[in-house]
């Protein structure tokens, strides 16, 4: 038949599993169960099968990220990272165990709220998450799921009042561009359904610069900009009335930073940002 290209769809942010089948609805390849992120652009090539195990076709997957960069997402075997931000107020921290449910391995540590973990190299394969508090780690606060793919690196976001804790899953673009800066910006503020964000050089006017427009909770941006300070600020939306900032970040070239939209610590100021 030869080379075809089927038209693209849009689908929600949800956990998905692709499998493709013959003409006589023969299944000849099935993947993990992943979970597809917001605005994120895929396009899954059809191959001959590379192995181990028995399918008759194989894929291989492009991704097309915010900066137009297209990258191949690597294949099962290849390890992933994975890093945590503590957005979920209410708590000074929270203890996270990681538990590989196909290895039975797991793996423990504290988080404080507002803040980022280190990335963790893990293997392509589906994970248990649980949070407790850390000065009570019998009490479960969040229990979720999350199927990492080889050589995707993840943020897991866990947010969301204590009485209805949630989480949501980045899958993030650590290329570093050796001539510019990388500012991700993360809204992970429950209250704040949505915010306008000004990204402008320091010394300025600061609502003269980038500006992301009705920025939604639970989604996040990725920017690329030339070495320097730069103030961040966070407005209602459609307005220049601020809810939180400035604040001044340094963004050198090679350098990737994020600035998570949070919560307040202890209940005085509304909303505060974290450069991560």
């Amino acid at each position: 038949m030869g080379l075809q290209l089927a038209q693209a769809v849009e689908i929600a942010t949800q956990l998905v599993q692709l499998t493709v089948t013959t003409t006589d609805n023969s299944t000849v390849f099935n993947s993990l169960e992943f979970s597809l992120q917001n605005e994120a652009d895929l396009l899954y090539v059809l191959t001959e099968y590379q192995g181990p195990g028995g399918a008759d076709v194989g894929i291989d997957v492009v991704e097309i990220n915010s900066s137009a960069s297209v990258v191949a997402v690597g294949r099962t075997g290849i390890p992933s990272s994975l890093r945590y931000i503590d957005a979920m107020p209410g708590l000074d921290a929270l203890t996270i165990t990681a538990t590989d449910l196909i290895q039975g391995s797991a793996t423990s540590f504290d988080l404080n709220f507002g803040q980022a973990s280190g990335r963790q190299q893990i293997l392509s394969s589906a994970y248990g998450i649980v949070t407790t508090p850390t000065d009570n780690v019998g009490a479960i606060i969040l229990d979720t799921t999350l199927s990492a793919i080889g050589g995707i690196a993840y943020t897991l976001i866990l947010t969301g009042d204590l009485s209805e804790p949630e989480s949501f899953l980045l899958v993030d673009d650590t290329r570093v561009v050796s001539t510019h800066a990388k500012l991700g910006i993360v809204h992970a503020a429950e209250s704040l359904p949505e915010s306008d964000v000004y990204i402008a050089p320091f010394g300025g006017d600061i609502f003269v610069g980038t500006k992301l427009a009705d920025m939604l909770y639970r989604t996040s941006r990725d920017l690329i900009f030339a070495d320097g300070l730069y103030n961040i600020t966070v407005t209602t939306e459609g307005s220049e009335s601020i809810l939180v900032g400035p604040i001044t970040v340094d963004l050198s070239r090679g350098s990737i930073t994020s600035v998570l939209i949070r919560e307040s610590v202890n209940g005085d100021d509304p909303y505060g940002l974290e450069v991560l």
